[in-house]
């Protein structure tokens, strides 16, 4: 390339300016095509950049998106499961009523959970799964 650009100087110092002009326009169609073959190797190469990013993508959502419904059906058998009264929101609902009783002066001791109850004399009785220690 640069031996075409110093002939082309050449001939025009010597006087032959259509000669010069010839030779670079050769230098400028080798430079245009250059640059059209990188262009194109270019667009290859980000073709197959987005290709594998988008697997890798949609491999990823697709892997995340099947362990999420697993652990959604999981939940959902498992809440069918259940006895009536043991979600959270009764969990919740009794740690405000345990609130209530100690803020009027009632000793409130929560029964054990999976049949575990503690020993607290004949004297108490349960009642909506705390025991009212009288």
């Amino acid at each position: 390339m640069e031996e075409i650009i110093a002939s082309a100087e050449i001939m025009y110092l010597d006087g032959l300016h259509q000669d010069a002009l010839y030779g670079l326009e050769e230098a400028d169609d080798f430079l245009n095509d250059l640059v059209n073959r990188a262009v194109g190797w270019k667009d290859r190469a980000l073709l197959w950049i987005y290709v594998i990013e988008w697997a890798a993508e949609t491999g990823t959502l697709t892997i995340v998106g099947c362990f999420t419904y697993m652990l959604m059906l999981k939940r959902s058998c498992t809440a069918m499961s259940r006895s009536p009264g043991s979600d959270r929101s009764d969990l919740l609902g009794s740690v405000a009523q345990l609130q209530l009783d100690r803020a009027e002066g009632v000793h409130v001791v929560p029964v054990a959970t999976e049949g575990r109850v503690p020993y607290l004399g004949n004297e108490d009785e349960e009642i909506g799964g705390l025991f009212i220690v009288g």
